[in-house]
């Protein structure tokens, strides 16, 4: 037999007999014993789900829907719900008992399966069906430099898979897909006492893991070196952060023990470009010719000319930090997405964080991409182009350009400083049409830039 399967077989019995002990008393005052049967159900579906046990987990799925709808107090109990739970686990354990005689796994027919999950969705007020509202299903992390500024060397050279350049909304179809997700364990520092080892379940995932990070304080650190409140070392003290490309059920069935004590946060391009880490505030113009990569070069010419710049730069710097970063992920940049790389490359020499021009993710995730473009003439001339009606979307986006503009201003030398600050007012002025023909002096640009804000 698998010792994979046959491990999983020794604890579904030691889960089903605690279930089958307890189930009676679900419906009383004590809100643990309910949490407790409901954990043992869980881990069942996730072991079931590592080991490819499918009957078993449909099973268990909604079996744990039922418990997880009990404790939240979105239903009330009620006396048949009792017996729908009895008949759902009890051919569970008909399958774990075939599945020990034969030492494979064995699949219960169809139309078993489709009547304790239909027996358990009346329970839940819902018929079999009917599907529940959507909604992410994961714990979102919210601070995203946290999880973006740790060193992604270990994404060099991996080019299996793309990445949109920003994420589309988050539904059910992206959750389905595979995708790249940081993963920070928010979890107790005696999980490993239990038996919940973070980088045993990991490893689960396999080649799915592309990273893991791991930093311990200096007080921790000391405190682990002297053994003296952990002399097993069983003590966790360690923060992790994992970067997982995988379906959100394979991570939800690899880390079960862990699900509700992770927080993910779904990676595209433009946020692991907004690595933060060094010293900002510093101009460099020798990378303003970085402008026109993006425009005039494929990404193996981007690369090049990155890797060539990083030599005329300190390490200590934010820049240094941010050509790092492309250098790290250029293999998962789709080369359509090439020209979106502009506003990153424009931004370079300021010494300023990328800050990309996309909307929060209850607003929308549509992106406006500001293009510069290269300009022969000493003047923004109109273009013929039809004014666009705003929604709150697009006059969000746009006031984020301004901005933006109104920053890079400040940072005006030279005149081919100038028509890049032109070109990307030229991209606006379908949407503003108070924008004048041409502007002949950044003071002008940034009058009219003030008045749009409000700010004059």
């Amino acid at each position: 037999m698998d010792p994979l399967l046959e491990q999983f077989l020794n604890e579904a019995r030691e889960n089903l007999a605690f279930i089958d002990q307890n189930i009676e008393e679900i419906g009383g005052d004590d809100p643990e014993l309910l949490n407790s049967v409901f954990r043992a159900a869980h881990t069942l579906k996730g072991g079931s789900g590592i080991v490819g046990f499918e009957s078993v987990k449909e099973i268990t799925h909604h079996a744990e829907d039922l418990l997880d709808m009990l404790r939240a107090e979105k239903i009330e109990f009620a006396s048949g719900m009792t017996d729908a739970l009895y008949n759902a686990f009890d051919e569970v354990m008909n399958l774990v008992e075939a599945a020990e005689e034969s030492g494979e796994i064995v699949d219960s027919d169809e139309e078993t399966v489709a009547n304790i999950v239909a027996e358990l969705s009346a329970q839940m007020g819902k018929d079999k069906v009917e599907e529940d509202n959507w909604k992410v299903p994961f714990l979102l992390a919210t601070n995203i430099s946290e999880m973006v500024n740790y060193p992604l060397k270990t994404l060099r050279g991996i080019d299996s898979f793309k990445l949109p350049f920003v994420n589309k909304e988050l539904d059910e179809d992206f959750c389905n897909n595979s995708n790249f997700y940081a993963v920070l364990f928010d979890v107790d520092d005696s999980c490993m006492v239990y038996g919940n080892d973070p980088i045993y379940t990991l490893s689960l995932l396999a080649d799915k893991v592309l990273g893991v990070f791991s930093c311990v304080s200096d007080e921790n650190a000391k405190s682990i070196l002297s053994g003296i409140d952990d002399e097993d070392g069983l003590i966790l003290k360690t923060h992790i952060v994992a970067y997982i490309h995988a379906t959100y059920e394979e991570i939800e069935d690899a880390l079960f023990n862990f699900i509700d004590e992770i927080h993910l946060l779904p990676l595209d391009i433009s946020t692991m470009l907004t690595v933060s880490n060094g010293d900002s505030g510093h101009q460099i113009d020798s990378l303003k010719e970085l402008f026109d990569i993006a425009e005039d070069l494929d990404l193996t010419g981007i690369k090049d000319e990155v890797e060539r710049s990083l030599s005329l730069i300190g390490k200590e710097s934010l820049q240094y930090a941010q050509l790092e970063r492309f250098l790290d992920i250029v293999g998962l940049i789709d080369s359509s997405d090439t020209t979106k790389l502009a506003t990153f490359f424009d931004n370079i020499y300021k010494g300023e964080i990328y800050t990309p021009l996309v909307l929060t993710q209850e607003k929308s995730t549509e992106i406006v991409e500001a293009e510069p473009e290269k300009i022969e003439v000493t003047e923004s001339v109109a273009t013929e182009e039809p004014t666009i009606e705003l929604n709150e979307v697009t006059q969000a986006v746009l006031t984020g350009m301004l901005e933006q503009q109104k920053k890079a201003i400040k940072y005006i030398e030279t005149g081919d400083d100038f028509l890049r600050v032109l070109s990307i007012m030229d991209k606006m002025r379908k949407f503003i049409p108070s924008m004048p023909s041409s502007f002949s002096s950044k003071d002008e640009v940034e009058s009219f830039i003030n008045k749009e804000l409000g700010l004059s």
